[in-house]
């Protein structure tokens, strides 16, 4: 192993930088290098070239700068600092209300203690006809563009896959993100019959149809692609900047993720106890 091997820390650098370890530490380079060029023109750019190669191979420059970063950094600015959050989001604004539309639907309706939402028979049932007949064809991608209703020739919006999760874009936002193909498939399903039971589904954008489906699969308690039993729990998740809570729900034989958002404390007291409410839904 070569001197620079010894050197490199590749839980701190390439795919798991951290962007404010990395401004941070290229700022007190900066400041550092500032003083020695007081002395010495040479010493300072030695001293910030030096100083450059040690962020590039280890990530940082000062020890300890990750745990300090996430202790002492504003959550805002790690929120948007942070690019490995799996937390499914829609970056364009959405003004629909996706509890309104199920609702309407006779997609769900208040379970029998009053206090949160259930799936109905019905469409429960429905659902999982639907889902079979999806899971049975390949080319999930394809799936999801005809559940968000996007045309072949529609070149706004491109969906990509990475490993087993896709993510709807444009040039400007996230339409929506999917964490593993079971989560593709339920969504194809759900569009499906959906759409035949709300007059003005082909009104919608796709956000919103992404912030509805969404809100949906927090419900389903089979897994789409291998049939197991799904579980919600409320889990920590560490990223390159931060760690945080997240209410997730997740196949417990093929470990395919469904549904998982972040989780603040402030929301509400009920959501650690009754995780499928339909607020956490929509949020």
């Amino acid at each position: 192993m070569s001197f620079i091997d010894r050197l490199r820390r590749p839980e701190y650098t390439g795919k798991n930088r951290c962007t404010p370890c990395t401004v941070v530490n290229v700022a007190i380079a900066a400041g550092a290098s500032a003083f020695a060029a007081l002395t010495s023109t040479v010493l300072g750019a030695g001293v910030f070239s030096l100083s450059l190669g040690a962020i590039y191979l280890r990530g940082y420059l000062v020890p300890g700068t990750p745990t300090l970063t996430k202790r002492y950094f504003p959550e805002r600015v790690l929120r948007w600092f942070d690019k490995d959050t799996t937390t499914p989001k829609t970056d364009e604004t959405v003004e629909i209300d996706p509890e309104r539309v199920l609702l309407n639907a006779g997609a769900v309706e208040p379970c029998r203690e009053g206090t949160d939402l259930c799936l109905t028979s019905d469409f429960q049932q429905a659902w999982r006809e639907r889902i079979h007949d999806a899971r049975a064809h390949d080319h999930a991608e394809d799936r999801l563009a005809d559940a968000l209703d996007i045309s072949s020739e529609d070149d706004r919006i491109t969906i990509d896959r990475h490993g087993e999760a896709f993510v709807a874009y444009t040039d400007d936002a996230t339409i929506g993100q999917w964490s593993s193909q079971a989560a593709a498939i339920a969504d194809s399903a759900a569009t499906t019959e959906l759409s035949e039971r709300t007059t003005n589904w082909s009104d919608f954008a796709p956000a919103e149809i992404a912030r509805v489906l969404m809100s949906l699969r927090i419900f389903i308690e089979q897994c789409p692609d291998c049939d197991g039993s799904v579980q919600v729990e409320q889990e920590v998740v560490e990223s390159c900047c931060r760690s945080y809570d997240v209410i997730a729900s997740a196949c417990q034989d093929c470990d395919s993720r469904l549904f998982e958002m972040e989780w603040d404390d402030a929301d509400t007291d009920g959501v650690q106890e009754q995780p499928n409410q339909s607020a956490q839904a929509t949020t």
